[in-house]
């Protein structure tokens, strides 16, 4: 079967169809991704941000996905939390991948038990999700163990009590799961791993996820983390291969072109968003970055 360029909500609503997908409504979805033909990507994807919170697991082989314009390379026994701020991008993987996909709603995980929303809010503020961690091995057999409990909770449709039992079980999951994010994190930090530099990254890329819209110059990032044009630009180029100036196009462009793909979103509103000056300024850079205005986007898109 050949590849497809699909969005990840096409995904969301493709695995649903599959039968090695066990769902509870659009509320829980997981998928056991070593079988979901017409699912394995190789090509560029549109930008997406995503809207439910969704945990992938690597257990043999790769994928390879970009994360807030940044790349990930999953190998056996890591994993990475996605949720609503995320930004996903490139989705490639090996052919002999397996994995597991666990993707929740937003509805469903405030309806979780009080210390969930609070435990991921936790996590979140570490840097840890979004970004991909490395497992032990016992930690991966612990993960995969409930992603299983909750598995089997799915398919007895015909108990009354399932939707509660289903809680209970990925409650219990996000507890292990969190606790071991926060675990990597002490231990990091603890054993001298996150240098500078990486705290510099890790700063910077979280300014610009909360700023782009509005910031577009790089002096402002460097002025917020207490340093000069000329050494932010040197430490961000040197580890990553891009500009900051590069990084706040990036983001831009990948916004411009989430929005360009609703047609209800007219390309003054997206320069307004954008906090361009006016449509025409929108207009040139993104024909700057793209080779094409606004208008043929759409038509090429659609």
């Amino acid at each position: 079967m050949d590849n497809q360029n699909i969005s990840f909500d096409e995904i969301f609503n493709k695995v649903r169809e599959n039968e090695f997908v066990d769902s509870l409504e659009e509320d829980v979805i997981v998928a056991e991704q070593k079988y979901i033909d017409g699912i394995a990507i190789r090509a560029t994807v549109p930008e997406i941000r995503v809207d439910a919170v969704i945990v992938f697991f690597c257990c043999q082989g790769s994928v390879l996905f970009t994360v807030d314009y940044k790349t990930y390379n999953l190998t056996a026994g890591m994993g990475i939390v996605l949720i609503s701020r995320n930004v996903v991008g490139e989705i490639q993987r090996s052919d002999n991948y397996i994995g597991y996909a666990l993707i929740i709603s937003k509805q469903f995980m405030i309806s979780l038990v009080d210390e969930i929303p609070s435990l991921m809010a936790k996590a979140t503020k570490t840097g840890l999700a979004g970004n991909d961690i490395q497992f032990e091995a016992d930690e991966m057999k612990i993960i995969t163990t409930n992603i299983e409990r909750i598995r089997r909770q799915l398919k007895t449709t015909d108990n009354v009590f399932r939707e509660y039992i289903v809680k209970n079980e990925v409650s219990n999951f996000f507890m292990e799961l969190v606790y071991f994010m926060l675990k990597k994190g002490t231990d990091e930090n603890s054993a001298g791993k996150t240098n500078q530099t990486d705290a510099v990254i890790r700063k910077f890329l979280q300014l610009l996820l909360q700023n782009f819209k509005k910031q577009h110059e790089v002096i402002f990032y460097a002025q917020e983390l207490c340093m000069t044009h000329g050494n932010l630009t040197r430490i961000i180029t040197h580890a990553s291969g891009k500009s900051p100036l590069k990084w706040i196009h990036d983001a831009l462009l990948a916004e411009a072109k989430t929005l360009l793909r609703k047609p209800d979103v007219s390309t003054q509103q997206i320069a307004e968003e954008l906090h361009f000056s006016d449509q025409s300024s929108f207009s040139k850079f993104f024909k700057k970055h793209t080779k094409m205005t606004p208008t043929e986007f759409r038509r090429k898109r659609y």
